[in-house]
């Protein structure tokens, strides 16, 4: 039982006091840049960016939004994050929201019809961006928690 509680200790110290990995500045970062680099997207296909490129940025963003995903996961047993983790995962429904419905506009424009016009851009382009600048000034938006 005492190799146990010794065991606990140095964990603890070890993992919280001496390597104190604060995951949350990544977390900022990564939401923030994966809502820029869709606002990017959004533009590139507003002006008819080739299908190969558009193809590969649209992967690295689901890869992306895959890593912010799986680090959520994670922090979901990290007392320290649990006021602004569901303010990030609002965020990052948002961003996979708005890459499927891009994603659907790229999909339907290969048939011969230009969807993605500044008209149905626009307004997802000026929130991403919000989104992104919000997120880089580390202002979590407010959730209100369920009652």
């Amino acid at each position: 039982m005492l190799d146990t509680v010794i065991g606990c200790a140095i964990a603890f110290i070890v993992g919280y006091v001496l390597w104190p990995e604060d995951s949350r500045a990544r977390v900022d970062y990564r939401l923030a840049s994966a809502h820029e680099a869709i606002a990017a997207y959004a533009d590139t296909l507003e002006n008819g960016g080739d299908a190969t490129t558009l193809h590969t940025v649209r992967r690295r963003i689901h890869g992306d939004l895959a890593a912010v995903r799986t680090e959520l996961i994670r922090l979901r047993t990290d007392p320290r994050h649990h006021r602004t983790l569901q303010a990030w995962q609002n965020d990052l429904d948002y961003a996979e929201t708005a890459i499927t419905r891009l994603t659907g506009l790229t999909a339907t424009g290969h048939h011969g019809t230009p969807v993605a016009t500044p008209e149905t851009t626009r307004g997802l382009t000026a929130e991403l961006r919000r989104r992104a600048e919000r997120l880089r000034e580390h202002r979590p938006r407010r959730v209100r928690s369920p009652r």
